[in-house]
């Protein structure tokens, strides 16, 4: 007899104005390879239902696959020039390699286009990102997307174009997004998009981009050296090929000796995945010098246009020390979005953590933990929705858990918090599965399927479920009746708006 999730319902009782502590789980430690992570992510690697814990080595490319007991229980390397993506059933390929020409200097961007069944070449294309220089460039790709809609295929790539001037002691650094249609498997450069790419937000409807990006310049001397930033925030209609500036600025960042100054100089910014970005708008930090030379975080939130400041904030936890090594998450503090900010001070090698509110600025809750790291880095969440992020130190690494049943806010009563379980069978699938859930009140639900990179394909439902299980069937198809390519698929669960669980299925033909 098939026997159907249970259903956790967490009981918290809350008191007037009284903010606990949060506490922190370590789940486990494991030796890094160095300090250079690319990215952390939770995924069902082996398919049996709990998440496993996946980390990549900016270094060596290896990634490493834990049980969150700390089993390692794969490794293996991955190319970094290689990203895949379907359409119209045909699997494709996309690879790509540096081009210099120590004659001219140029140098390229050279993409080619693949079958991966054959392997074979179907098209390539050039794009140019240096002529008549003599110095060291390179160009680093960082993300690659692929999106299908009514105005036609296109391919996103996006980088950093790194460039040293010996004769000069200046290195440049500057984000590009470059558009290139994808035609009757064939490739054309559209579009350069300068000073964007470093984040990459769709829209639902796929035809415009929310990204923000930089250009710095680092210029050394005996002195020591100084780097002036420009951040961009803005939109790119992907369809008309405009872009569309919201907001930027400048800062810059000097080391004289051992003296640093600041002048906004940004340490994080923040912004979130498409439902949040829509609603939230972006985070961002800077560091300055006042009038008195004093330094100064400030934490600032723009609206989701981009167009207007909603708060500045100058009075978080710990600022007079300065903050390093800052990172924002938003969190759902029973019931009520918050933003979760985390740092170090230079006096202090324990993390830092306060909750704000996201209205005014105003914070809510600060605590100084017991957890002392070198580097803090890559805050993540589960397919529950739980919060996570490792510590780093040359020869130790450890994977910590955020217990959100340790956030206590607002007034005197007793909240509920139900995590809503959610499973398909069979999976893997061919040509249909069957999505299951349940719910513990009357409820608004929407279940959607959504591609390897994020994207909707399919949205299942969107109403109102009475209180119980249910089932839900997926055909295969998207959301215009055609049938999607073999691969690996998420399906989503909103419940009242939020996100409650996100699993992942896979279609094999």
């Amino acid at each position: 007899m098939k026997m159907f999730p249970f259903v956790v319902i967490l009981t918290i009782t809350c008191f007037l104005n009284v903010y606990a502590d949060v506490n922190f789980n370590e789940l486990f430690d494991f030796q890094p390879e160095g300090l250079t992570v690319h990215n952390t992510w939770f995924e069902d690697y082996d398919n049996d239902g709990e998440d496993e814990f996946l980390i990549h080595y900016k270094s060596s490319n290896n990634i490493h696959v834990y049980e969150l007991n700390g089993e390692l229980i794969d490794s293996f390397y991955q190319n970094p020039n290689l990203y895949y993506f379907s359409f119209s059933n045909i699997d494709y390929q996309i690879d790509w390699i540096n081009e210099y020409n120590p004659v001219n200097y140029d140098a390229n961007l050279k993409i080619y286009l693949r079958d991966i069944q054959s392997q074979t070449i179907l098209d390539s294309l050039s794009i140019l990102y240096n002529s008549g220089t003599n110095s060291n460039t390179l160009f680093t790709v960082k993300n690659v997307g692929f999106l299908s809609s009514d105005f036609g295929e296109r391919i996103l790539l996006t980088g950093n174009n790194h460039h040293y001037d010996s004769g000069l002691d200046t290195t440049t650094n500057i984000n590009y997004i470059y558009v290139i249609s994808f035609e009757n498997e064939s490739l054309m450069h559209l579009d350069t998009i300068e000073n964007y790419g470093f984040t990459l937000l769709m829209n639902d409807i796929q035809s415009e981009l929310v990204s923000h990006g930089y250009n710095e310049i680092i210029h050394y001397d005996m002195e020591g050296w100084t780097k002036n930033l420009t951040v961009h925030f803005g939109k790119y209609n992907i369809e008309t090929q405009t872009l569309s500036e919201e907001f930027q600025y400048s800062g810059s960042e000097s080391v004289c000796l051992d003296d640093y100054s600041y002048y906004h100089f940004p340490t994080f910014i923040m912004l979130t995945d498409n439902d949040d970005f829509q609603e939230y708008g972006a985070v961002f930090s800077f560091k300055s010098r006042n009038t008195n030379t004093e330094l100064i975080d400030q934490v600032i939130r723009m609206d989701q246009t981009l167009t207007d400041t909603l708060w500045t904030q100058e009075d978080l936890f710990l600022q007079s020390s300065g903050w390093f090594y800052t990172g924002a998450r938003l969190g759902n503090v029973l019931g009520n979005d918050k933003l979760i900010l985390f740092g170090m001070t230079p006096n202090s090698q324990s993390l830092n953590l306060e909750i704000v509110d996201l209205n005014d600025g105003h914070s809510l809750h600060n605590q100084q933990t017991n957890i002392e790291t070198y580097r803090i880095t890559n805050f993540l969440k589960n397919s529950m929705g739980k919060f996570h992020f490792i510590t780093l130190q040359l020869q130790l690494g450890k994977l910590y858990e955020i217990d959100n049943s340790s956030f206590v806010t607002t007034e005197e009563s007793t909240a509920q918090n139900t995590l809503s379980q959610i499973s398909n069978y069979p999976n893997p699938f061919n040509p249909t599965t069957t999505i299951e859930f349940s719910i513990q009140n009357d409820s608004k639900v929407e279940l959607t399927i959504c591609n390897i990179k994020g994207q909707k394909i399919k949205t299942l439902t969107n109403n109102v479920f009475t209180q119980g299980s249910h089932s839900i069937i997926w055909n295969g198809n998207d959301e215009s009746s055609k049938p999607v390519a073999s691969g690996i698929y998420y399906y989503k669960l909103n419940i009242n708006g939020k996100t409650e669980a996100v699993k992942k299925c896979l279609l094999l033909k």
